[in-house]
């Protein structure tokens, strides 16, 4: 590894971004775009997960309280969120992947 790369790395944190396993933010997003998808609230207060070790990511509340998006390398997921919190119970739509390209 060059120099400049280890200078970078170890002043961003090191070898702790290797020892993660998810990032997660909470956002809103809003604007004129989404009114005219007919959301004119846009999509205040979600929580976006990110899983470090693989292509995967989950958006929660989507469109309802008890309902996630999850997205992986192979389609976009909508979930219902189980009554005693333990995780999704029911795929609503799965979406392939445009690219065509196979899942894991």
């Amino acid at each position: 590894m060059s120099t400049l790369l280890s200078t970078v790395l170890d002043a961003a944190g090191g070898g702790r971004w290797s020892g993660g396993r998810a990032l997660r933010a909470d956002v809103s997003v809003g604007g004129s775009v989404w009114a005219a998808k007919g959301w004119p609230d846009g999509a205040p207060g979600m929580t976006v997960t990110a899983d470090t070790r693989r292509q995967h990511v989950v958006i929660t509340p989507f469109t309802a309280q008890d309902m996630s998006m999850g997205f992986d390398n192979s389609a976009a997921t909508v979930l219902d969120s189980a009554a005693d919190g333990a995780g999704p119970q029911r795929d609503h739509a799965t979406a392939p992947d445009p690219a065509g390209r196979p899942g894991p």
